[in-house]
């Protein structure tokens, strides 16, 4: 599988961001110019070369939200596909925060972490982390 349509890259990271305030993840809404419109989904995207896992994550954190505070990052299961793999993690934030969304994603919301396995239209990225041992939040 690796570089196909289905992904960007051999290699990608994303963060499921959770505000130590309330408890609560940010959902983005992916735009129609990405793979998967329309779908809810965390933060993230490939990592480019010569970038770690960690300097990937929080380059698309800045990219797609404009967040550049205070980030806790934990990583949890990683999804394997061929030779394709995307490192999943947690990012705690000090307190919710208004997303400044670039071109990728059309909408971000706060969301209790019970209500995940009810939301609609869910990425299969986010469906395949719920069906194999959910977020492992602290």
């Amino acid at each position: 599988m690796g570089n196909s349509p289905e992904f960007w890259g051999e290699e990608a990271a994303g963060a499921y961001l959770v505000a130590r305030d309330t408890g609560r993840v940010l959902l983005v809404l992916r735009s129609a110019h990405c793979t998967q419109p329309y779908t809810w989904s965390c933060i993230g995207g490939a990592i480019d070369p010569g970038e770690d896992v960690e300097e990937a994550l929080r380059r698309e954190v800045w990219e797609e939200l404009r967040y550049d505070g205070p980030l806790e990052v934990r990583p949890i299961r990683a999804f394997l596909a061929g030779t394709f793999v995307y490192h999943n993690h947690i990012g705690y934030v000090p307190r919710e925060f208004t997303p400044q969304l670039n071109w990728e994603n059309d909408e971000g919301v706060w969301v209790d972490p019970e209500e995940l396995d009810d939301w609609p239209d869910l990425h299969p990225g986010v469906e395949w982390l719920l069906d194999n041992g959910g977020l492992p939040l602290d």
